[in-house]
């Protein structure tokens, strides 16, 4: 719930990490829509690579949506791993999400550019940002699997790893799809549900071409 395009904010919490790990690499993103000014804001992803590891890095980057972030390490043998971080929002309509929600920022951005794009009224109201930002990752995913990458991919999900919806992409349809095991049901199959309100595991560690 932080705004990490706020200047302030994000040199905060930079400076209070690097009092503990003076070389670490931090990274993160939200949503850019033009406020600076406000320390709140839903959404947003954050990334701490330790300073043992901060000079493995080889490449990063960020969604433009603020739904992920990503950086690639290089081992021995030119191995390479890339770290993703990602946040989906929660299941909502046009109708009932918070206007500052991040459902509906992403629903904004999308529908601009869409509206840009020439697209109808039609295809805009079907605009589903759940749907597009496991769509988007999964071409993430794919892109850097071609070229061989192991990847782990944490998550906030807000779903769990066996949702089935019609004309959906799903969580469990993605792993399915892309390869993607669960490192936390390989240490213990009856996993406590990861929101304290709640009754399912939403929250994964997916991962890709590791043995």
């Amino acid at each position: 719930q932080t705004n990490w395009n706020n200047a302030q904010v994000r040199d905060n919490w930079r400076n209070t990490i690097q009092q503990i790990w003076p070389k670490a690499l931090i990274l993160s993103s939200s949503l850019n829509d033009g406020d600076h000014s406000t320390r709140y804001k839903p959404g947003g992803v954050g990334t701490i690579i330790h300073e043992a590891y901060a000079s493995m890095v080889v490449e990063k980057g960020q969604d433009d949506q603020g739904r992920w972030v990503w950086a690639t390490l290089e081992g021995k043998n030119k191995t390479k791993l890339t770290l993703i971080t990602f946040y989906r929002p929660c299941d909502d309509t046009k109708g009932t999400a918070g206007p500052m929600s991040a459902w509906k920022q992403q629903y904004n951005r999308q529908a601009n550019a869409a509206i840009e794009a020439g697209w109808t009224a039609e295809h805009i109201d079907k605009i589903d940002p759940r749907d597009s930002a496991l769509r988007d990752l999964r071409s993430t995913i794919q892109e850097k699997s071609a070229r061989g990458d192991k990847i782990v991919v944490m998550s906030d999900m807000n779903e769990d790893a066996y949702q089935i919806k019609r004309k959906k992409l799903t969580y469990g349809k993605l792993c399915e799809q892309e390869q993607l095991y669960s490192a936390f049901y390989e240490i213990e199959e009856d996993l406590k549900p990861s929101h304290e309100r709640g009754t399912k595991v939403i929250d994964h560690v997916g991962v890709h071409n590791i043995p």
